[in-house]
């Protein structure tokens, strides 16, 4: 679990304008921010507490997983979910009762594939929708996709990296260093 996430915001770009001092409204703020943001053309970031999580699930193939899954991590009120072993058989985007899910898909083997997990209540928004996403890498041990809404955007990654000691460990961190 993080609590405090560090999300781009736009006047990281030149191009637009930084957001007025309700950008956010003010349950947000007082929830979910340290202190309330302001914009600077000095900082390019804003820190903001969220739950964020990472697990092995070691295949979501089974009858019910998934769903016991989603369940467990709305209750605990986590805005984001990386997932390692998901074995999704193809490379997909698909809405769950409570979280968004991207997933890439396992091997021919059916091994790997990895799964994030959006929230749809999330600190920065009430409501989103795939146009909000933007996949930018999917192999069955990577998964990176760009989150943007409301000014903020938050680069997302789910990633499995070899055990210790296997023959490709180093050219997967490199690999993994270079995307």
């Amino acid at each position: 679990q993080i609590a405090g996430l560090e999300f781009l915001t736009p006047h990281a770009f030149p191009s637009h304008n930084p957001p007025p001092d309700s950008f956010f409204p003010a349950e947000v703020i007082g929830k979910h921010f340290d202190e309330p943001p302001v914009a600077s053309r000095t900082s390019s970031y804003r820190t903001c507490k969220g739950k964020v999580v990472s697990c092995n699930c070691n295949t979501f193939k089974a009858k019910n997983k998934r769903h016991i899954y989603e369940l467990q991590l709305y209750e605990r009120g986590v805005h984001i979910a990386g997932f390692q072993e998901a074995r999704s058989r193809v490379s997909k985007d698909f809405p769950l009762t409570h979280f968004y899910c991207i997933s890439s898909s396992a091997t021919k083997a059916g091994n790997y594939g990895c799964e994030l997990w959006f929230a749809y209540d999330t600190p920065l928004c009430k409501s989103f929708t795939s146009k909000n996403f933007s996949i930018l890498i999917t192999e069955p041990r990577l998964l990176v996709v760009l989150f943007q809404t409301s000014g903020i955007q938050c680069l997302c990654i789910s990633a499995h990296a070899p055990y210790y000691g296997a023959a490709d460990l180093n050219e997967w961190w490199q690999s993994f260093h270079t995307c």
